[in-house]
């Protein structure tokens, strides 16, 4: 089969130490390795692009996958897509046709993606549209309108999430199937409404065997980005609950939050 898989990942050498990047190429070069063509689209990438993975990763990339800049547009609080407009739609099918890609399978973890896919793209045969669920994109579009709406009220903020929760829903409506990361997405499915064919979706990041004699350094940890949402003052608080208890954490972030939560550990006795 033939798969595009529609991601706006950077594949930069400080792209691939994200998280997401890693888990979208592991998905990318699992499908190649299983004999499927895979044209993934990307937001940046070179002529190293390709030397960059395989020494991340330490093998080679599959012949049967191959890589693409896409050219994007949209409204700033909306997901940039490569199929927003009709004339955009053309140009980079062209673009991938000219490559022998013409799909059989769409995957995007954006639902705005899909939908546009599924309103500007023309292709000889309706590809199947998958949805990989793996974060609301309503509540990042939300973040985006309380910044560029910053003395709006708790009413407004209300009918804003109110009106991107309904276009999420809409665009979710319209999509062949879902794959979802987190057992907690099925309730979040059935508010939306969709009833549509889904399946859970574990990571595709491989499992790493644990060594056999393990010295601890510290307690718990956590690995991801430095952000608010991410709830880490909630962590340091739990934390200092639990006395004589080590916290590494690993990520980067805005350095202004680096330091509200250093001084909030040092404040809890962390």
């Amino acid at each position: 089969m033939n798969f595009w898989l529609i991601h706006q990942i950077s594949l930069t050498h400080e792209g691939l130490q994200k998280a997401c990047a890693i888990q979208i190429l592991q998905t990318a070069m699992s499908l190649a390795d299983q004999g499927h063509r895979v044209l993934l689209w990307v937001q940046r990438c070179s002529r190293r692009s390709v030397q960059e993975i395989e020494n991340h990763f330490g093998r080679k990339v599959p012949a049967t996958l191959m890589l693409m800049k896409a050219r994007t547009s949209g409204a700033s609080l909306h997901k940039q897509s490569p199929f927003a407009t009709k004339l955009l739609a053309a140009r980079n099918v062209m673009r991938a046709v000219m490559r022998g890609f013409l799909p059989d399978v769409i995957v995007s973890r954006s639902p705005e993606v899909l939908a546009h896919c599924r309103k500007n793209l023309v292709l000889p045969v309706r590809p199947l549209r998958i949805l990989e669920l793996q974060y609301p994109e309503s509540v990042a579009q939300w973040r985006k309108w309380r910044s560029s709406h910053p003395d709006a009220g708790l009413g407004d903020g209300v009918r804003a999430l109110r009106e991107l929760r309904q276009r999420e829903s809409e665009c979710i409506s319209g999509v062949d199937g879902i794959l979802y990361a987190a057992l907690g997405h099925v309730p979040l499915m059935e508010s939306w409404g969709y009833s549509g064919p889904s399946r859970w979706f574990p990571s595709a990041c491989p499992k790493l065997t644990a060594p056999q004699k393990v010295e601890c350094l510290y307690d718990v940890g956590y690995v991801g980005t430095l952000a608010p949402e991410n709830g880490l003052e909630c962590l340091l608080e739990a934390l200092a609950l639990m006395p004589n208890r080590r916290l590494a954490v690993a990520g980067s972030g805005a350095e202004s939050y680096e330091d509200s939560l250093r001084a909030l550990a040092r404040q809890l006795g962390v």
